[in-house]
């Protein structure tokens, strides 16, 4: 995986915005109406400067958030990716909440040593333990809290999804022009038979964590059905790079990397084959109990059936005609064979091709 990326990019611009409006809402809430304040180690009344606070405020949330974007770059997928989600939304916090403690001692030795020329330790130890750093340390523990779970829990309804639905956007059914794909075990009822129900289940728990990688193709992964997985992008994302054919590839690869994990584990290497299709996708938001957004539609069904027929084309990744007419050219893929298929539901044959690497 590359060190960085646009998705990087984002995901930390993402953490520099939220310590910016957790730093300042901090600020307006500690300091704003206040004249002055006690200004450890030396015990002196200094003016406050309001603004000044907002301009160090800045400058602390993008190193703030640049550190912690860049933890979630290294660890996340590693480190945290079979942990519950209390344990992982706690470790994180206490880990950014350590982090945070070290930049404020290393900051307040630095000030001491500015304001009376020296270190001393127990006036050092006296200063930080006052509320004027432990209160910010309190602070940024529960904002540390909220950030890891709304983290979570974006990531439980999908990339982008619950700031969707906070908003309305699919409360009506709405109409776009998606890619589908669908990706399916192949031999699974086999595999299952082989291992049993318990490890069959933890076979596609590694599986679907190692389809993770996806996200660099910008895909969004719609569900997850029994051993099946539903992907989606926007035409402009899809298309772009052919990231919808390199998505699957990007799957194959980390499965290869990984074949000896799997050998020892479970005795083989899993193969997935995938059918995509492209056109007319109805988003909705559906549910009470459980909400959440549903795609429906002539060009979803039809991506489902173009899946199907890998195994009797002998294909491991079939494509629509109409998607392959709007693919560019790579030198890292090409068109095979057109194949003139029946589908079910479809009154008339469709042309399907193969994808060839």
């Amino acid at each position: 995986m590359k060190v960085f990326g646009k998705r990087h990019v984002k995901i930390t611009l993402w953490y520099v915005l939220f310590w910016l409006a957790a730093v300042y809402f901090l600020i307006v809430i500690r300091y704003l109406g206040h004249s002055s304040v006690v200004s450890n180690p030396i015990d002196a009344l200094i003016p406050i400067d309001v603004f000044l606070f907002f301009k160090m405020g800045l400058f602390g949330a993008i190193i703030i958030g640049v550190c912690f974007g860049f933890l979630e770059i290294l660890f996340d997928n590693r480190v945290f990716r079979n942990m519950s989600y209390g344990k992982l939304i706690l470790t994180k916090s206490i880990i950014y909440v350590f982090i945070f403690v070290l930049i404020m001692a290393f900051l307040s030795i630095r000030n001491q040593q500015l304001i009376i020329g020296q270190f001393d330790f127990q006036k050092w130890k006296d200063a930080f333990f006052q509320p004027n750093i432990l209160v910010p340390v309190s602070y940024l523990a529960v904002a540390s809290l909220l950030l890891n779970f709304i983290k979570e829990v974006s990531l439980k309804f999908g990339q982008g999804n619950l700031w969707k639905m906070l908003i309305g956007t699919f409360h009506r059914p709405k109409e776009e022009d998606r890619i589908m794909m669908f990706l399916d075990l192949q031999s699974s009822t086999t595999i299952a038979e082989k291992l049993g129900h318990i490890r069959y289940s933890e076979l596609i728990q590694d599986c679907f964590m190692d389809l993770s990688v996806v996200i660099n193709q910008e895909a969004k992964i719609y569900q997850y059905v029994g051993d099946e997985a539903v992907l989606s992008w926007s035409l402009k994302q899809g298309l772009r790079d052919g990231n919808c054919i390199k998505a699957f590839y990007a799957f194959k690869d980390v499965l290869g990397q990984r074949a000896q994990h799997y050998m020892d584990n479970y005795g083989l290497v899993p193969i997935f084959k995938a059918g995509l299709n492209m056109g007319k996708v109805t988003v909705a938001e559906v549910g009470l109990i459980k909400k959440e957004i549903a795609f429906h539609g002539d060009t979803v069904n039809t991506a489902a059936r173009i899946q199907g027929k890998c195994n009797a084309l002998n294909s491991e990744l079939l494509i629509s005609e109409v998607l392959a007419e709007q693919l560019p050219a790579f030198k890292d893929f090409k068109t095979g064979d057109r194949h003139k298929v029946s589908l079910k539901g479809k009154k008339e044959d469709v042309n399907i091709y193969s994808i060839l690497r």
